[in-house]
């Protein structure tokens, strides 16, 4: 960007966090989202008389980002400390899931928060809706969608049916779960049969 007083570079970083923030946003597709945004002040702010250049440092933490901004006439660089605040409609625990429990729709509702991750929240019932916890979640607590799993279909040691299909032939034979099966999982089986 072309900015040469400290006012517009400020004011150009704090745009480069905001859409960075609201890049990430879109991609959670989280609901109802607002984003503040605070640049920290700099001890010696410098003029750019020809054209600055921002990029990102580190943007893992919402709270604590950093950016770097370049001037090219006369030559400089600085170090911004932006600190993000988001907040949206994400799913909480209405009530408490014991953990191995599938959470059913009715378990959880929506409610507007401050997120610290956008990783660890969901807007997205279907990110959750079916799901084991692998945790137990109490009232109120932000479902975290890595911690729930496809539910348990078959334990360990159950019958289950082998099929095999090859050029229009298909053959099913009883055999033996050797691990503990979930939903979209491929696991290894005994055939029982032969």
């Amino acid at each position: 960007c072309a900015a040469d007083t400290p006012a517009e570079i400020h004011a150009a970083v704090e745009r480069a966090a905001r859409n960075h923030l609201v890049d990430l946003i879109a991609t959670a597709a989280l609901r109802k989202p607002s984003v503040q945004i605070e640049v920290l002040p700099q001890e010696a702010a410098k003029p750019c008389s020809g054209t600055s250049q921002i990029d990102s440092l580190d943007t893992k933490s919402i709270t604590r980002m950093r950016f770097v901004v370049t001037c090219d006439e006369p030559q400089w660089q600085s170090e911004f400390i932006v600190r993000g605040k988001v907040r949206a409609e994400i799913f909480v625990a209405a009530s408490d899931v014991r953990a191995g429990t599938a959470v059913e729709e009715s378990a959880v509702e929506l409610e507007l928060r401050e997120i610290p991750s956008l990783s660890h929240v969901t807007s997205n019932i279907e990110d959750i809706a079916g799901k084991s916890s692998r945790r137990a979640l109490r009232r109120g607590h932000a479902i975290n969608p890595r911690h729930l799993s496809e539910p348990v279909v078959f334990k360990r040691g159950a019958r289950v049916n082998i099929v095999a299909r090859n050029a229009g032939v298909q053959v099913t034979v009883t055999g033996e779960a050797l691990e503990t099966g979930r939903r979209g999982e491929i696991i290894r089986v005994r055939n029982q049969t032969n």
